[in-house]
């Protein structure tokens, strides 16, 4: 009589995951501290940065060197989409598994990429194609959770988990905290370079989504992230959500990349009918109450005319 024998399970291979983060004249102390809780998470990171200025390379380097991490500098400001393309070129070529993006000024919580590589393993027994998980953003002003978001015509679903190791589908993910398998960015593409900064997220998530994958946003996985120079609230109408405060040029570069993200066909209608209106909220609102009123108003009017041209790359008015 034959015996069968015993199943045999093959132990998949530990992730290797790697991180980049973009810098451009980063504030040095808490760029340490990124890179101090970060290291230990991952098997490497990548730092590239925009050409800072020479004083605070010199710092960045000692950081760099104190975390064991990669440092490349760049002759000039390539802006964010393509250094985090020079970072995830590395990154694939050092045999990356996963690779985790940042910004400078984001603070990951110690077991952040741990839950994060969590939840993209329940995604992948359940057989499906993700692109990318991210943590729940909280405030570094007022500790506030920002909201995991669903586009829906008129309006955007904002979805706050609150149970622990709650899973969110989400229609797209911040860049910074997100952990993608390096197999997503050979799919989909590298970040669009000619967005040069702002949307550089939202153009990928949804390019992405256009091919069958999808995004989570993993509410037990903590960073702690800054979004723009203030943030405010229109007075009695805090439930609406909050405005932040960008100086003049990254204004340009909102209005022109989302007109610009308005007539691609893979940009999902959802998304545009409820935006349009937010863009025309935006041009009203800096140009009549955020100072300095009239550089803002000439700035964005430049943004509608390049976005009408076809104009891409960094901006030219500065």
């Amino acid at each position: 009589m034959e015996r069968s024998l015993p199943m045999m399970t093959v132990p998949l291979p530990a992730p290797r995951v790697m991180a980049v983060v973009v810098s451009f004249h980063p504030e040095l102390a808490a760029l340490s501290r990124q890179l101090a809780v970060l290291a230990p998470q991952v098997e490497r990171v990548i730092v590239v940065d925009n050409d800072s200025d020479p004083a605070i390379q010199q710092g960045l380097r000692s950081a760099v060197a104190r975390a064991q991490a990669e440092y490349h500098p760049q002759a000039r400001n390539l802006g964010l989409a393509a250094a985090q393309g020079v970072g995830i070129r590395r990154a694939i070529a050092l045999g990356a598994s996963h690779i985790l993006l940042l910004d400078q000024d984001s603070l990951p919580a110690d077991d952040m990429v741990a839950e994060l590589l969590d939840a993209l393993a329940e995604c992948a027994v359940r057989g499906e194609r993700v692109a990318g998980v991210g943590p729940r953003l909280v405030s570094a002003r007022n500790a506030d959770s920002m909201p995991f978001v669903r586009f829906r015509p008129w309006r955007v679903e904002k979805i706050y988990g609150t149970a622990p190791h709650a899973r969110v589908r989400a229609d797209f993910l911040v860049a910074s905290g997100m952990l993608s398998p390096a197999a997503a960015y050979q799919a989909v593409g590298l970040p669009e370079e000619g967005l040069f900064i702002d949307n550089v997220d939202l153009e990928w998530c949804f390019r992405a989504r256009s091919r069958g994958y999808h995004f989570y946003g993993v509410y037990n996985a903590v960073l702690i992230h800054r979004m723009g120079d203030e943030t405010v609230y229109l007075p009695g109408l805090r439930r609406l959500g909050s405005i932040h405060i960008h100086d003049s040029l990254r204004q340009y570069y909102q209005i022109r990349n989302r007109l610009c993200l308005y007539g691609r066909n893979y940009c999902p209608w959802a998304w545009k009918v409820q935006d349009f209106p937010r863009a025309l909220f935006k041009l009203l609102y800096f140009s009549l109450v955020v100072s300095p009123r009239w550089r803002n108003i000439r700035m964005m009017t430049l943004a509608v005319l390049d976005a009408l041209r076809g104009v891409n790359g960094p901006c030219r008015h500065e």
